[in-house]
């Protein structure tokens, strides 16, 4: 068989039919593996003429898929993000009901819409039907914190030492009974978050009776509460994978992520503040971030090797920080990750060897570009429009490697960027009421578009059951 080009020679593939709970296992297949496996016998050159057409349809479809949750899943945080965070910030001064009524209607509404199309999930588009109403439900359950903060702000109420306490409460109460009847995975996200949210800010507050705790008291609360978090996403994980009635829903990953957020985070900020210099603290960090990798090799739990990952690269740039200068290291960073991610685009087209290589390259590479742009940053005379349009474009570039690699990592190190990039836009339009109006509207466009696309293409939403 005649090679094609780079895109077209190269294929990560999963097995689907597997519950979710349990992890995908997945290879980077080439054209030259199926030659390889027809020259050892075990399928014939016309099988494997017949094979890779299919696998590259496949890769394309989970492509064309995730461009569609992007547009269900942003579409929906818009909504929330318009209805919560935003609207604190605008409606900060106000001390009406109006918020209030605004915010009933929106878990009304959305919560009706929600249990609507997930009850109808047997029509005649029973994906569409049921993620919408699964996301549906998740807006009404994410926006309810805001009916309690409007009276409470009304009636200038909060309980002492934990001001958030009711807001979370509705939220996790009303989260429970959703789910009970909209079984939904991405409805524990908030459910989590929330809890999460109280942990940090409340929860050291009650734990040590005063206003006002120290940093080193919060950290530790924070690293307790994670850890407990992580033991109770670990016990809900065990019983899915046991269970035969789970089927493909997940109840622990967004346990793991904010447990991970919790506890990694927390011993990641005590460790760079710092707020322990013993040695033997610096050897702790390094052994946990080594074990959290070690975690991912048996529960095969991304999030675990991502928190490793990164602290181990971490407690190597804290320590050439110590040994150096901040700008060059930061300069040193940036040109050490270009190189690393050349290296990767290199070896990814010659293909002169199938092999996982180019991908550690791609993360290390990807990590050390941002990580150095963004300490940068700190840096007052990089505080320029030229220095901020350099970063933008190189998000966007990061962005743009995912087409010809189909790397996911290239996807979230350009949506940090982004991120970070945007929010300086948002500090600008955030105390304005036509903010969170306009995030709503753009975030139900784009369910309107996912909804389109989902329609428009062949594929499904959902793990299908089908063989390759």
């Amino acid at each position: 068989m005649e090679e094609k080009g780079v895109n077209n020679n190269h294929l990560s593939t999963t097995t689907e039919g597997e519950s979710s709970s349990s992890s995908l296992s997945w290879a980077s297949v080439y054209q030259v593996d199926l030659e390889y496996a027809a020259a050892q016998g075990l399928i014939s050159e016309k099988e494997a003429q017949a094979l890779w057409p299919l696998l590259q349809q496949r890769s394309s479809d989970r492509f064309k898929s995730q461009l569609t949750n992007l547009f269900y899943y942003g579409g929906a945080l818009l909504v929330i993000a318009s209805m919560t965070w935003f609207t604190d910030l605008a409606w900060s001064a106000e001390r009406s009901l109006a918020l209030f009524w605004l915010a009933l209607t929106y878990v009304v509404c959305f919560g009706y819409a929600g249990r609507y199309f997930w009850t109808s999930a047997e029509g005649r588009d029973p994906a569409t039907s049921q993620i919408l109403g699964g996301l549906f439900t998740t807006v009404s359950v994410s926006v309810s914190p805001m009916v309690v903060f409007a009276l409470q702000r009304y009636f200038n109420f909060q309980p002492a030492y934990s001001p958030h306490l009711l807001e979370v409460l509705a939220l996790v109460v009303w989260g429970m009974v959703s789910l009970y009847y909209v079984r939904f995975p991405f409805l524990t996200a908030p459910i989590v978050f929330a809890l999460y949210f109280w942990a940090e800010t409340d929860l050291s507050c009650l734990v040590f009776n005063t206003h006002s705790p120290t940093t080193r008291q919060e950290s530790n609360v924070s690293i307790c509460f994670g850890l407990v978090l992580l033991l109770i996403s670990f016990a809900i994980d065990q019983v899915q994978r046991r269970s035969t009635a789970a089927g493909k829903t997940d109840f622990a990953f967004w346990g793991y992520v904010f447990g991970l957020l919790a506890f990694w985070g927390s011993l990641t900020h005590a460790f760079l503040a710092p707020l322990y210099t013993s040695i033997e603290f610096r050897l702790l960090y390094l052994l946990v971030n080594l074990s959290l990798v070690a975690v991912y090799t048996q529960l095969h739990r991304l999030p675990f090797f991502i928190a490793g990952a990164f602290g181990v690269i971490a407690f190597v740039f804290q320590e050439l920080y110590e040994y150096g200068t901040v700008e060059l290291n930061s300069w040193i960073s940036v040109a050490f990750g270009a190189v690393l991610i050349g290296s990767g685009l290199y070896q990814d087209a010659s293909k002169t060897s199938p092999s996982n290589f180019p991908f550690w390259e791609y993360l290390v590479g990807a990590f050390s570009l941002f990580s150095g742009l963004w300490l940068l940053e700190n840096f007052f005379y990089y505080h320029s429009l030229v220095f901020g349009l350099v970063f933008l474009v190189v998000q966007m570039v990061l962005l743009g490697l995912y087409v010809p690699t189909k790397e996911n990592l290239f996807v979230f190190f350009g949506l940090l960027g982004l991120c970070n990039y945007v929010s300086n836009m948002v500090d600008i339009y955030a105390t304005t009421f036509a903010l969170p109006i306009l995030l709503t509207f753009i975030g139900l466009v784009l369910i309107v578009l996912a909804v389109w696309l989902s329609k428009r293409n062949t594929y499904t939403l959902v793990s299908q059951n089908d063989d390759v």
